[in-house]
Protein backbone atom coordinates (compact mmCIF):
# COMPACT_ATOMS: atom_id res chain seq x y z
CA UNK A 1 0.00 0.00 0.00
CA UNK A 2 3.10 2.26 0.76
CA UNK A 3 4.58 1.92 -2.50
CA UNK A 4 1.26 2.21 -4.28
CA UNK A 5 0.35 5.70 -2.11
CA UNK A 6 4.26 7.05 -3.18
CA UNK A 7 3.53 6.36 -6.62
CA UNK A 8 0.41 8.11 -6.93
CA UNK A 9 1.50 11.17 -5.19
CA UNK A 10 4.68 11.16 -7.58
CA UNK A 11 2.34 11.11 -10.65
CA UNK A 12 0.36 13.94 -8.98
CA UNK A 13 3.49 15.80 -8.72
CA UNK A 14 4.97 14.90 -12.36
CA UNK A 15 1.89 15.82 -13.86
CA UNK A 16 1.56 19.13 -12.08
CA UNK A 17 5.21 20.15 -13.12
CA UNK A 18 4.46 18.47 -17.02
CA UNK A 19 1.48 20.77 -17.64
CA UNK A 20 3.52 23.99 -17.00
CA UNK A 21 4.58 25.53 -19.91
CA UNK A 22 8.28 25.39 -20.67
CA UNK A 23 10.65 27.95 -19.32
CA UNK A 24 13.62 28.59 -17.36
CA UNK A 25 13.79 29.88 -13.77
CA UNK A 26 11.80 33.01 -13.33
CA UNK A 27 12.40 33.74 -9.06
CA UNK A 28 9.36 32.12 -8.09
CA UNK A 29 9.75 29.63 -4.92
CA UNK A 30 6.49 28.83 -3.16
CA UNK A 31 4.60 25.73 -4.92
CA UNK A 32 1.35 28.09 -5.73
CA UNK A 33 3.35 30.70 -7.58
CA UNK A 34 5.55 27.70 -9.70
CA UNK A 35 4.61 28.98 -13.60
CA UNK A 36 7.52 27.55 -15.68
CA UNK A 37 8.72 23.81 -15.59
CA UNK A 38 11.92 25.15 -14.39
CA UNK A 39 10.80 26.85 -11.11
CA UNK A 40 9.83 22.90 -9.79
CA UNK A 41 13.47 22.27 -9.69
CA UNK A 42 14.80 21.70 -6.10
CA UNK A 43 11.32 21.86 -4.54
CA UNK A 44 11.43 19.83 -1.08
CA UNK A 45 7.94 18.81 0.20
CA UNK A 46 8.22 17.72 3.58
CA UNK A 47 4.88 15.99 3.80
CA UNK A 48 2.63 15.69 0.13
CA UNK A 49 0.99 18.72 -0.39
CA UNK A 50 -1.34 19.71 -2.99
CA UNK A 51 -0.61 22.59 -5.79
CA UNK A 52 -1.71 25.61 -2.77
CA UNK A 53 1.47 23.57 -0.65
CA UNK A 54 -1.47 22.24 1.24
CA UNK A 55 -0.58 19.21 3.17
CA UNK A 56 -2.50 16.30 2.36
CA UNK A 57 -3.73 14.40 5.25
CA UNK A 58 -2.56 11.50 6.24
CA UNK A 59 0.15 12.26 4.03
CA UNK A 60 2.66 13.52 5.95
CA UNK A 61 5.41 10.94 6.27
CA UNK A 62 6.20 11.21 2.40
CA UNK A 63 8.84 13.46 1.29
CA UNK A 64 8.78 14.62 -2.37
CA UNK A 65 11.66 16.21 -4.52
CA UNK A 66 11.90 17.57 -7.89
CA UNK A 67 15.09 17.65 -9.90
CA UNK A 68 14.74 19.30 -13.12
CA UNK A 69 17.02 19.58 -16.36
CA UNK A 70 18.52 19.22 -19.20
CA UNK A 71 17.29 16.24 -21.06
CA UNK A 72 17.91 14.47 -24.43
CA UNK A 73 15.07 12.79 -26.44
CA UNK A 74 16.29 10.91 -29.89
CA UNK A 75 17.56 13.35 -32.27
CA UNK A 76 15.07 16.02 -32.48
CA UNK A 77 17.04 18.89 -34.28
CA UNK A 78 16.63 22.21 -32.47
CA UNK A 79 14.14 20.80 -29.57
CA UNK A 80 14.62 21.92 -25.92
CA UNK A 81 14.47 19.05 -23.61
CA UNK A 82 13.53 19.07 -19.49
CA UNK A 83 13.70 16.25 -18.11
CA UNK A 84 11.84 16.00 -14.80
CA UNK A 85 12.19 13.71 -11.91
CA UNK A 86 9.91 13.16 -9.01
CA UNK A 87 11.25 11.49 -6.07
CA UNK A 88 8.75 10.49 -2.98
CA UNK A 89 10.06 8.67 -0.11
CA UNK A 90 8.29 7.32 2.70
CA UNK A 91 9.62 7.17 6.15
CA UNK A 92 9.74 3.24 6.12
CA UNK A 93 12.43 3.76 3.16
CA UNK A 94 10.29 2.91 0.65
CA UNK A 95 11.43 4.93 -2.24
CA UNK A 96 9.66 5.60 -5.93
CA UNK A 97 10.95 7.70 -8.64
CA UNK A 98 8.82 8.94 -11.74
CA UNK A 99 10.32 10.85 -14.23
CA UNK A 100 9.39 12.57 -17.69
CA UNK A 101 10.24 15.01 -20.01
CA UNK A 102 9.25 18.58 -21.43
CA UNK A 103 9.95 20.14 -24.81
CA UNK A 104 10.22 23.09 -26.51
CA UNK A 105 10.09 22.88 -30.60
CA UNK A 106 11.10 25.70 -32.65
Amino acid sequence: MVTEQATAVASAYLNEVLQKPFGAFDGKTTRPTLDVVDDYNGLNDVGARDQTGTLVPGLGQYTVTVSVGPGTLGAVPGAEVRQVDVTVVHSSGVTVVLSGYRTKYP
